[in-house]
C-alpha cells in the first residue's frame, strides 16, 4: 500500500491537486471570458415612425353618363409624395400601428375615350391604415416584418376642373404590408415599408348639364423610408 501511495503522489503534484482534494477543471478559454455581442433590446413599448412616402395608383374607373356606361372611359391619378407618420405599439415580436400623413392633392385625369377632357378635378385626400404585424427575430439588428389590416380613404376637399360639383366619397379597403427596420440603438432604427391597398370609391360630378358617376379603383402602393423612435 505504501508503494502505491508513493506512485500516486507525484501525479497529484503535477496536476496541482493536493492529496484528498479534487482536481479543478481546466480554466475557460480566454475568448469565452469576453462580452457576448447581443442585438439591441426589443422591449415592448410605443414606437413613432416618420419619413417621406410615395403614393402611386393602379387607377381605373367605370364611368356612366346619364346612367349609361361610357365605352372605354376611365381615369388616371398621378403619383404623390408626402410625409408619412406611423404611431404604434410593440410587444416582443408583435406590433400594431396606425399610419397617416400630410394629405396630398391628387390630380384626376380623364383617360381612355375621355382623354380629350384633360384634368377632371383634384381631391385632397388622406389614406389611414390600421395594421397588425409580426416582426422576425434572430437576424441581429435587421428585423423584417409582415402584416396587414383595414384602410380608410378620407377625402377632405374636392376641386372642379373639366367637371363641376365633383364629389369623391370616403371609402374602406384592406392593406397588405411588408417592411424592415435596422436597429441603430435601443431607441433608434432606420425603416423601409411598403403597403399595397385594395381600395375602391365612388364619385359623382356634372359634365356640362349632364350628371356623370364613376366607380373608381384606386389600389394605391405606398412606399416609405425614414426613421423610428422606440420609447
Amino acid at each position: 500500500m505504501r508503494q502505491i501511495r508513493r506512485m500516486i503522489a507525484p501525479a497529484l503534484c503535477l496536476s496541482g491537486a493536493a492529496p484528498g482534494v479534487p482536481a479543478m477543471a481546466d480554466p475557460l478559454p480566454a475568448h469565452a471570458s469576453g462580452p457576448v455581442p447581443t442585438e439591441p433590446d426589443a422591449a415592448s413599448g410605443v414606437t413613432l415612425e416618420f419619413g417621406p412616402g410615395n403614393l402611386s395608383f393602379s387607377a381605373g374607373a367605370t364611368v356612366r353618363e346619364a346612367g349609361t356606361v361610357v365605352p372605354g372611359g376611365t381615369v388616371a391619378i398621378a403619383a404623390d409624395t408626402t410625409l408619412i407618420v406611423e404611431l404604434g405599439y410593440r410587444w416582443r415580436n408583435l406590433g400594431i400601428s396606425l399610419t397617416g400623413g400630410v394629405p396630398p392633392l391628387a390630380r384626376v385625369q380623364a383617360a381612355g375615350t375621355l382623354a380629350p377632357l384633360g384634368t377632371l378635378g383634384q381631391i385632397r385626400y388622406g389614406p389611414v391604415v390600421a395594421s397588425a404585424h409580426y416582426h422576425l427575430s434572430g437576424l441581429g439588428r435587421f428585423r423584417p416584418y409582415i402584416g396587414g389590416g383595414p384602410a380608410l380613404l378620407l377625402v377632405f376637399a374636392n376641386h372642379d376642373d373639366a367637371v363641376t360639383r365633383l364629389n369623391v366619397h370616403d371609402h374602406f379597403g384592406v392593406v397588405g404590408q411588408i417592411g424592415a427596420e435596422y436597429r441603430i440603438s435601443r431607441h433608434f432604427a432606420l425603416t423601409i415599408d411598403a403597403k399595397k391597398a385594395a381600395l375602391r370609391t365612388n364619385a359623382t360630378a356634372n359634365l356640362g348639364p349632364v350628371p356623370i358617376g364613376a366607380a373608381v379603383r384606386l389600389d394605391p402602393l405606398v412606399v416609405a423610408a425614414g426613421a423610428s423612435y422606440h420609447f
